[in-house]
């Protein structure tokens, strides 16, 4: 997940303020959500189980890119699919949150096996944004384009 959460940051950033800058954290971005996974078992290791850093992974991102989404513009058209990515993501922390009470009212499901559902939307969010966007040159936004390596 943190890997996911930091490649979906870097998409954002790409898209929405500078390609380029994308490009320059990605990797540091990916190396940081590693980080976080192997620190946090490590203290898992030492009794202490320090999720800090991974939560820090975890949520900044998730606070980051609505306000990425509302104070600046695409570079491409279908952005309202990664909406639907936040919302996915926020119908998978409700229903984690509420695994016992989703057990004992559906019986046969969890609210976590349903979290896991609702994860697996957000990938096709994603698709679905890149499948159908067409570029929108806006003069403030380096776009992606074919001859970019």
């Amino acid at each position: 997940m943190a890997i996911a959460f930091m490649a979906f940051f870097s998409i954002i950033v790409a898209e929405y303020i500078n390609a380029e800058l994308a490009r320059k954290i990605f990797l540091p971005l990916l190396l940081l959500g590693v980080a976080a996974v192997l620190y946090w078992y490590y203290t898992e290791t030492q009794q202490r189980g320090d999720l800090r850093l991974y939560i820090l992974v975890q949520f900044l991102p998730m606070v980051l890119i609505p306000y990425i989404l509302l104070t600046h513009k695409s570079a491409y058209t279908h952005g309202h699919y990664y909406w639907l990515v936040i919302a996915s993501y926020a119908l998978a922390k409700l229903l984690e949150q509420g695994d016992a009470l989703v057990f004992d009212n559906v019986v046969v499901i969890s609210g976590h096996s349903l979290k896991h559902l609702a994860s697996a939307l957000a990938p096709l969010f994603i698709y679905q944004a890149l499948r159908n966007r067409q570029c929108i040159n806006h003069p403030t936004v380096q776009v992606f384009n074919e001859a970019t390596p």
